[in-house]
């Protein structure tokens, strides 16, 4: 369906599965765009990302209907991109410069658009511990806090650098920082 059959060759192929085209125009040939999103936002049907696929798939083909959410995690998400299997990644992610150049899971470079949404690390959970983090201090009664974070995010960069191990719980996706949120951990 849309998809390119390649042709045989008399010369190997370094990739033979790898589609040289560009991804909009393999978009475009496909009939729909392929978002990776977390697997609340997709079982939700509603939120920021998903209108951001929408708007995506409204302006291509104009029918916002005309994407599949892909579920990603903070551990699968640049592999995705960088396989095919996604062709925007709609999580909320930062850009770095570290992640155009070189990001560390693929060890590929990624193209990002221009910024469309700032903001910033902030703590949730009980007051107490809230005050600890921000403050960074991690003795007397801020000696049992836990910073639940998603794995290979920016904000674990910073948190490794700000708070010993012991105090960082990470987890892959959204729905299990949210439940340990909601266990209190």
């Amino acid at each position: 369906q849309g998809e390119v059959v390649l042709e045989k060759t008399i010369q190997p192929s370094l990739s033979p599965t790898f589609d040289p085209r560009p991804i909009l125009e393999v978009v475009q040939t496909r009939g729909h765009v392929r978002c990776g999103l977390w697997n609340a936002t997709i079982h939700s049907g509603a939120g920021f990302h998903l209108d951001l696929c929408r708007s995506v798939a409204a302006v291509l083909f104009g029918d916002p209907d005309r994407f599949e959410g892909i579920p990603a995690t903070g551990n699968d998400r640049w592999q995705l991109l960088h396989d095919r299997k996604i062709d925007l990644l709609a999580l909320g992610d930062s850009y770095t410069i570290e992640r155009e150049v070189r990001e560390a899971s693929t060890g590929s470079g990624f193209t990002f658009s221009s910024v469309y949404n700032y903001d910033g690390m902030v703590y949730i959970g009980y007051q107490t511990f809230v005050l600890c983090a921000e403050k960074q201090r991690r003795y007397d009664e801020c000696s049992s806090l836990s910073i639940c974070v998603i794995e290979g995010s920016s904000h674990i960069d910073f948190l490794t650098t700000a708070f010993p191990s012991r105090f960082i719980m990470a987890v892959s996706t959204l729905e299990d920082q949210t439940e340990m949120l909601l266990d209190g951990l």
